[in-house]
């Protein structure tokens, strides 16, 4: 047992130690995103106040599609403690992350009763590459995902001991309030877990129905803000704006496209070949996952499926109370093909981000095979030579990231709105007008973070455009900035300080400098106009 636990803490720590390394500066700068998880955070342990103004709001209106409030107010314990950086608005993920490994742990030696498995699961997660660059940045499916993992652990602790069963309702509503995806994936899930305490005679135990009955009804109490949102205007222009349900699409194409998108998940290209396309979610030309994981993957089904149950292929696996339901032991196989379904809704799949839960349970299907497989190769230090292949992959993609992810990204993570509010933050004073290109998206968040602006000051300054195709707000100007598809035509009288994208050069004008991307491409031409 204690060298379970040792070997458990190593991969722990070899963990922290790979998310920490220079989190701050890899990815080269924070997303829009980030940006505005960090500044809103910021903006409650100074004011109380989110930056439209709400008091201790549930949902945060941010760029008008409502950001959800466990990350953010785990940010905003980061920030007392470190200050308004990138640091503290990436680290939380860090620490839900670690809580997942931790999870995963529990959950497969709960289901399985089989340690080296549990190990197995939590390693192979720790270096899976779908899940790196989520572990280190400041994503907010981290937290859903840790508190959905917290909650079917408790479901599992109900079994023995049934006042659990109300901390998994708890869970599941926090991993709710968490990430979006999860209000898909919780009430499904839900539904299985009900099934599957009618399969173990659970609810046949007065004491074990109330309890649970109590669970489900401080649930639906916890999720009426939930229901409130989504079912306002608001709420529904944004769900329209990135989901697939239109008001031109028949049922028919709707449901074309779900299964297509659905599919997308499964093909070579996403899993092992290029992966996600959204070069924010994964390191470009390597897929989700590494090439040994496919076939361990597919003889995971099976295994789970076919062989668990009728051949005891695990040491142990009669005994174990909890390994006796066949329901219980797919719960893994479950979650993989319900955590597709966020992203199958919306129009930008595959995408590994809605899909992030379906990465533990990938694990403990691959942790699976290899101890079934060590259980019919009979070659010695088995495990040990597929845990010395999985390092060699993880070192290999690790030291590709960490020293080429930022020079292949840096335009994707808005790096050229960093560089101005860095570099050039001492020479704002010196102009009337500062105008800044939205070519990039909402950089006004840029300015509010990296200036560490006054949200009281900003709120009474703050003038909106309307919102865009995505149904996000846009930030028209603040104090002496403005943000706008730069002209000559439109620079006001005075000294301006005006900053175009590559795609907006002024012909009339010569750039007093240019701020390039980390690759060299030009991110911005910069422009110094007197009128």
């Amino acid at each position: 047992m204690k060298k379970t636990y040792l070997y458990l803490l190593v991969i722990l720590f070899l963990f922290f130690l790979t998310r920490v390394y220079k989190i701050g500066e890899i990815p080269g700068s924070l997303y829009w995103d980030e940006a505005s998880i960090g500044y809103n955070a910021y903006s409650l342990i100074t004011t109380g106040k989110d930056e439209w103004g709400e008091v201790l709001p549930l949902h945060f209106r941010a760029f008008g599609e409502f950001k959800l409030p466990i990350y953010i107010y785990s940010v905003a314990v980061t920030e007392l403690l470190f200050g308004l950086s990138e640091f503290s608005v990436r680290f939380p993920a860090v620490l839900y992350s670690l809580g997942i490994l931790i999870l995963t742990y529990l959950v497969s030696l709960k289901i399985f009763g089989n340690q080296k498995l549990s190990l197995l699961s939590t390693f192979i997660l720790s270096v899976s590459p779908w899940f790196l660059i989520f572990s280190r940045t400041g994503y907010e499916a981290t937290a859903g995902v840790m508190f959905y993992l917290l909650g079917i652990y408790f479901f599992l602790l109900s079994f023995k001991n049934h006042p659990f069963i109300i901390f998994t309702f708890i869970s599941f509503v926090l991993s709710m309030y968490s990430y979006n995806s999860f209000r898909v994936i919780v009430p499904l899930t839900v539904i299985f877990l009900a099934i599957l305490s009618l399969k173990q005679s659970l609810l046949k135990s007065k004491k074990y129905f109330s309890t649970a009955f109590l669970g489900i009804i401080i649930f639906f109490i916890l999720s009426v803000p939930i229901v409130r949102l989504m079912s306002s205007e608001d709420g529904n222009t944004r769900v329209q704006a990135v989901g697939i349900f239109h008001d031109n699409l028949s049922l028919e194409e709707v449901v074309e496209t779900f299964f297509k998108n659905y599919l997308s998940h499964f093909s070579l290209d996403f899993l092992v070949i290029q992966g996600d396309k959204n070069m924010r979610s994964h390191y470009p030309g390597v897929g989700q996952l590494y090439i040994i994981d496919l076939p361990l993957i597919l003889l995971g089904f099976s295994f789970l499926v076919f062989y668990i149950y009728r051949y005891k292929a695990l040491e142990n696996i009669k005994e174990h109370v909890l390994a006796k339901s066949l329901l219980l032991m797919v719960l893994p196989i479950f979650v993989v093909l319900v955590g597709l379904i966020p992203s199958a809704i919306t129009k930008e799949a595959p995408h590994s981000l809605r899909s992030l839960v379906v990465a533990p349970f990938l694990s403990i299907l691959v942790a699976g095979s290899i101890v079934f497989l060590e259980t019919k190769i009979k070659i010695r230090l088995f495990t040990y030579i597929i845990v010395g292949i999985y390092l060699s992959f993880f070192a290999l993609y690790y030291s590709n990231f960490i020293k080429n992810y930022n020079f292949m990204s840096s335009a994707d993570w808005q790096f050229g709105y960093q560089k101005i509010f860095k570099n050039y933050n001492q020479e704002f004073n010196k102009f009337d007008n500062i105008i800044i290109s939205d070519e990039y998206a909402q950089p006004y968040i840029f300015a509010l973070f990296y200036l560490h602006y006054n949200p009281s000051l900003f709120r009474s300054e703050v003038q909106y455009n309307g919102v865009d195709r995505w149904g996000l707000s846009m930030v028209a100007r603040f104090n002496k900035f403005s943000f706008q598809q730069p002209s000559f035509d439109k620079i006001p009288v005075g000294r301006s300080l005006v900053f175009a994208s590559s795609k907006e050069k002024i012909a009339t004008l010569m750039p007093s400098d240019q701020i390039n991307n980390l690759d060299g491409s030009v991110a911005f031409y910069v422009y110094e106009v007197k009128k």
